[in-house]
């Protein structure tokens, strides 16, 4: 077999039927390397925790599709496959990019649920032989309420000059404790609040003055479910929302 003329080199399903129907028990013989039929490849990425109001999956990474199927359902956790609600399915004609599957597939997803999405690619020579190709891959999605719609009180942003609180919480995930630090440009008096992903407060963490610049407060998870949760940051001045994993 002679590929050094052809591109690409690797050999395709196609190119193996090809072996098997030309050779036919031959020793000797040249098998062409079908540049048409080189396989559709599947492949998407999809952030673990995402917004309910705009789950993206970006299927840039897939290539030689003429067609894509997209597969959304709700199940019980990561890694399950049993339907637990709300199943979706379509075919779609074309390549498959960037996409926002709120809109694209008109789903409705729900906060504080794992669904789990898959692609399947397909291509097809235009004799419909030898190279009908398929693949798939699925990943898992865990859906939070947008920070900005949870109903927690003094959630408004009240801003003075000098700048505004900066803060984030590390580790992340976290496990049996971690880090919040955060920013004041003033001296202020400072309540910090833990909210689970329904908006309910889990427990107030601290309170008190706190010294302008940046601060550094330890929390201790030990007691605190695996899960998504905000912690809320208010001074009289300004808040913050900081979103994180307990795992």
């Amino acid at each position: 077999m002679d590929y050094s003329q052809y591109q690409p080199y690797a050999i395709t399903p196609c190119q193996i039927g090809r072996m098997h129907t030309n050779l036919n028990g031959s020793q000797h013989d040249y098998i062409h390397s079908c540049n048409n039929c080189l396989p559709a490849n599947s492949f998407f990425t999809l952030a673990p925790n995402q917004c309910t109001e705009s789950v993206v999956m970006d299927g840039s990474g897939s290539f030689n599709e003429q067609n894509h199927f997209i597969e959304i359902y709700r199940v019980n956790g990561v890694g399950q496959v049993g339907v637990a609600g709300q199943y979706y399915y379509q075919w779609f004609s074309g390549e498959i990019g960037k996409v926002t599957l709120n809109t694209y597939c008109n789903y409705n997803f729900q906060y504080g649920q794992v669904y789990r999405i898959k692609l399947a690619v397909q291509k097809r020579a235009p004799d419909h032989s030898w190279c009908t190709q398929w693949d798939e891959s699925v990943k898992y999605v865990t859906t939070y309420s947008n920070p900005c719609k949870i109903k927690l009180p003094g959630l408004e942003t009240r801003r003075v000059a000098g700048g505004a609180m900066y803060a984030f919480v590390y580790p992340n995930p976290a496990s049996q404790k971690t880090n919040l630090t955060y920013t004041l440009p003033n001296k202020d008096h400072v309540k910090i609040t833990l909210y689970d992903l329904k908006g309910q407060m889990i427990q107030q963490v601290f309170e008190g003055s706190v010294e302008a610049g940046e601060n550094t407060l330890r929390m201790n998870l030990q007691t605190t479910s695996k899960g998504i949760y905000f912690c809320h940051i208010r001074s009289s001045h300004d808040s913050k929302v900081v979103r994180f994993t307990v795992k």
